[in-house]
Order: C-alpha cells, then structure tokens, then sequence
C-alpha cells in the first residue's frame, strides 16, 4: 500500500476508472516481469518536468536582489554567496530528475481517442484499466500516489516546501492527460532499505500482483481479430485470466 503525502491529492472517489495505453512489447513486459516500470523522470520526454514555473523563478531573483529580507534564503549573504547559492539551488532541482521515478496512469470514466493516438499508435497496441484503489493496494509503501495539477507555468506558481511539488505539477496544455502519478524517491531511506526492486539505470520494476491490479484488457480498435486471440492467449499463459476486448471505438454506428 502507498504512503500518503500532502503533495499527492487524492481523488474523491477512490473507484475512479484508470487507464494505461501501450504497445505490445510494453505489455509483455509487464506480463513476463509481473511489475510495473516507473521511468525516471528526466526521460518522460517532457523538458519541463522538475522545473520551476515563472512565478517562483521571478520570486527567487527578487529574493537574490533584496537580501536583507528576512526570511528570505538569501537573506545576508553577500551577491558571491547568494549567486552560488542559486546556481546550487538549480542543480539540486535538475539532479532531483534522476532520482524521481514515476509510473503514469490516465483517468478518465470512458477511453479516450486522444490517448490511442498518443501511447497506441499501432495497430497492435494495448490498454489496460484499473481503478485508484486498487492500484493504490498494490504499490509498495515506498511509492506515493496521486492526482497531478495542471498550471499555467507562465502565470502560476508553486509551493516548493517539497520537491515532490515539482513532479505532481504539469503545464496546463497536457491537462488532457489527466494524469494519476505514482512516484518512488530513490534518495529515501525507505528505497535503500528495498531488495526487490529492480533497477535498470533509466528506470526501476516494481513487482505486483497482475492479477489484484487489472480489470480489463482492451486492444487497439483497429487491431485485427487475430491479434486479440494472441493477446488473450499470451495473457493466460502468463496467468493473467482475462476475456481481451476489442476497443469499443471500433463498434459500429447506428443510423
């Protein structure tokens, strides 16, 4: 079970329907290792993640300018110090990328073409669902989980008490992910107290019970019929019991 942290909002209900959209060998993988991969987070392909927003850019350098406030982390210091300072300041959030690991989830109560296109471009491409709970329930106490906050990074602004503000933040034009995140810290004592983790350099697998966590398995709407037949029966061979589905975008219209 995952451990609760104030920078990880939870949903209101907590059956809410979840979604991981993937290619096969993505899938196999999963099945074959019965984990689920977190990436590190400087590898998500999005530059921004761990950054800082406009808003606490621009409070920083007027912190730097005025250094007699007090309260300010500048406060006192000389420009050389304060300078150094900054420059430690942002390496700390650039190193703080490799030692993040995330596992990425879409919420959403239906599928969502958008999200084919993005993560199952192929034909034989994959989905499978889950809710927040039981995802929850079958993550190791080490890793958090919540619901990520989308921001205008020109005009908004972030609390940065916690680091982890900095990975459950995205900018306002990927709001359509509706993005559930579960991270796990390696910089944590808790992490280096863990022996079944693998790690492979870019990321770290995460053993699971399959079977407690999904709900459904859905194919690519414009997979061919063979392709769910070889799905179905790569997933029982593994001991994933489950009747694959066609996508339901890919059912007829009625006129």
């Amino acid at each position: 079970m995952y451990s609760t942290h104030t920078s990880f909002r939870q949903p209101a209900d907590v059956g809410v329907r979840l979604w991981r959209y993937m290619d096969t060998s993505k899938y196999l993988a999963l099945l074959q290792d019965s984990a689920l991969f977190f990436s590190r987070a400087d590898l998500l392909g999005d530059p921004f993640e761990g950054s800082l927003p406009i808003p606490n850019a621009e409070r920083l350098r007027r912190a730097h300018a005025i250094r007699s406030v007090i309260g300010s982390p500048f406060a006192g210091m000389s420009e050389e110090a304060a300078k150094t300072l900054r420059v430690d300041m942002s390496r700390f959030r650039k190193e703080n990328r490799l030692s993040a690991f995330i596992n990425c989830w879409h919420q959403n109560d239906v599928e969502s073409v958008a999200m084919w296109s993005l993560y199952g471009k192929a034909n034989e491409s994959i989905c499978i669902t889950t809710t927040f709970e039981k995802l929850g329930a079958v993550l190791p106490s080490l890793s958090h989980l919540g619901l990520v906050r989308y921001l205008r990074y020109e005009l908004e602004g972030i609390d940065e008490e916690s680091a982890f503000n900095f990975f459950m933040t995205k900018r306002a034009s990927f709001a359509h992910e509706q993005e559930v995140r579960s991270i796990i810290w390696t910089g944590s004592p808790a992490f280096k107290k863990q022996n079944n983790l693998i790690s492979t350099g870019v990321g770290i697998k995460v053993p699971i019970n399959l079977d407690a966590l999904v709900s459904d398995v859905f194919v690519n709407p414009t997979a061919p019929e063979w392709y769910r037949e070889l799905v179905e029966n790569v997933s029982r061979r593994y001991g994933l019991e489950r009747t694959i589905r066609r996508s339901s975008l890919s059912d007829d219209p009625v006129f």
